[in-house]
């Protein structure tokens, strides 16, 4: 058997692929798998699509219908199969089934019909797995990662289960204007909209008093706002025994950078007490930011400048004794954010919750990127605050609340026939399992919502927006 030079051997239309590579990695560009779960180092789907692709087909120089043909011909059968690349390249690619159906019947003919069965032993982030089953091909995937696995699962074996099947949520099916037919995961996606803005509905009334909104300054109009963010500096007590005040930890005071829309936290001691009380200010101007007070080395104290090694901060953090106060609040402002001082109010809402051993549960002592541990974060609940652990807790209590609802929902809207109402981890296919499977997505957002409501979560000014924690496989210790 003579071997067949593929494609990807031999050239492909690089330029094509990387910018839409780079634009696979950019956030916020809509419906996308990676907003089901973050994954370190994904390969873009773009990359996935092209690699598969390339990998199966035949190069003209080794294409029996070309190989013998003139070099002129084949650079032309060639570029006419970049051109399906390219083609494959386009954004939003879950829109576009025709250039799929396309690729498809090049990969037939290429493989004179007998489909190689593609089998990913790291899968991760699920971009080979989801583009091969998009473009028609069997797949086989595993990791050694649970959460790679159940992205995996979700993705490519849980949601295809249920394709094509309308929603079974009261607000759609009650709706006449809503009665059409529903393609792909569509209906899927509208039951894990409604089910999800039931749950913030249920959330608001079971914790909105614990994000109250800000009455803005006259300067601003005197309305209140919602809430979008609050900055706090995690504090220790400095070392200096005549000094002795709450030294504020803050790598940046820089709220916004932006030229035209800066604002930075400023800081003011208020020495009439002992031990001094550090103060904090927005301030809205061009002004420079003052220096951060804590970096790899160690921190200073903002009141005498005392230099504090790190060795002494995590004593206190194993201690217990790393506190926190409020620097500033973000408000959500008429097409911009709006950047205020810190209040008693706001301060002592998020400090007086108590909340029961929730999340107790121990980290690793040593693992990959993990860097908490000696500050004295040791558990999974001292990566959250009181207030985050009980929005958490109550998100994921509200999961099964909202199983409940959709299974009785599916069960007077089902469609098709089931054999047995079984549930989706037994093999199921009908209303019970359908309502794990919605389940499941809503438990994917509240994952996200760990990932950015959490106390390591950062701030970024250049954006400006919350950063969430688990951007890259190093987890630290953040202000």
């Amino acid at each position: 058997m003579n071997y067949r030079k593929k494609l990807i051997e031999v050239a492909l239309p690089l330029d094509a692929i990387n910018d839409a590579s780079v634009y696979d990695k950019m956030p916020g560009i809509g419906s996308h798998p990676k907003n089901i779960h973050h994954w370190w180092a994904r390969l873009p789907l773009p990359c996935a699509r092209a690699i598969l692709f390339a990998s199966l087909i035949d190069d003209p120089s080794s294409d029996p219908a070309f190989k013998n043909q003139p070099e002129a011909v084949q650079d032309k059968e060639r570029e006419r199969l970049f051109s399906i690349i390219r083609l494959m390249m386009q954004k939003q690619m879950h829109k576009h089934p025709e250039i799929y159906e396309e690729a498809y019947s090049e990969i037939v003919r290429s493989c004179q019909g007998k489909l190689p069965i593609v089998v990913d032993p790291f899968c991760g982030g699920g971009s080979i797995p989801i583009e091969a089953q998009r473009l028609g091909l069997e797949v086989f995937a595993t990791d050694i990662n649970p959460v790679a696995v159940l992205t995996n699962k979700a993705l490519i074996e849980i949601l295809p289960e249920f394709s094509d099947h309308p929603p079974v949520n009261p607000e759609t099916t009650g709706n006449k204007l809503n009665q059409r037919s529903w393609s792909r995961a569509q209906g899927f996606a509208n039951d894990v909209q409604y089910y999800g803005n039931w749950m913030l509905t249920q959330a608001k009334k079971r914790l909105g008093h614990l994000y109250p909104k800000i009455k803005l300054p006259e300067s601003y109009g005197g309305s209140e706002v919602n809430v979008i963010a609050w900055r706090w500096a995690r504090t220790v007590k400095c070392p200096n025994p005549v000094c002795g005040a709450e030294m504020p930890l803050v790598r940046s005071f820089a709220l916004a950078t932006k030229k035209g829309k800066k604002a930075r936290i400023a800081t003011s001691i208020d020495r009439t007490k002992q031990p001094p009380i550090v103060n904090f200010e927005v301030k809205i101007d061009e002004g420079k930011p003052q220096e951060g007070t804590i970096n790899r080395k160690g921190a200073t104290c903002i009141c005498c400048g005392t230099p504090v090694p790190l060795s002494y901060i995590r004593s206190e953090g194993m201690a217990g004794r790393i506190s926190a106060k409020l620097m500033a609040i973000i408000a959500e402002g008429h097409r911009r954010k709006l950047y205020l001082s810190p209040t008693d109010e706001h301060e002592s809402i998020a400090s007086d919750i108590k909340i029961g051993d929730t999340l107790g549960t121990n980290l690793p002592e040593k693992a990959l990127g993990f860097r908490t541990q000696p500050y004295g974060l040791v558990k999974h609940s001292d990566l959250f605050t009181p207030r985050q652990l009980l929005t958490l807790t109550t998100f994921s209590e509200l999961v099964m609340e909202a199983h409940a609802h959709i299974l009785k929902d599916a069960r007077t809207m089902w469609k098709r026939p089931t054999k047995e109402d079984l549930p989706l981890y037994q093999g199921g296919n009908g209303p019970n399992a359908y309502a794990d499977a919605i389940a499941l997505f809503l438990a994917f957002a509240i994952s996200r919502l760990a990932d950015y409501n959490c106390a390591l979560s950062m701030w970024k000014p250049s954006c400006p927006l919350a950063h969430n924690y688990l951007h890259n496989h190093g987890v630290f210790f953040h202000n």
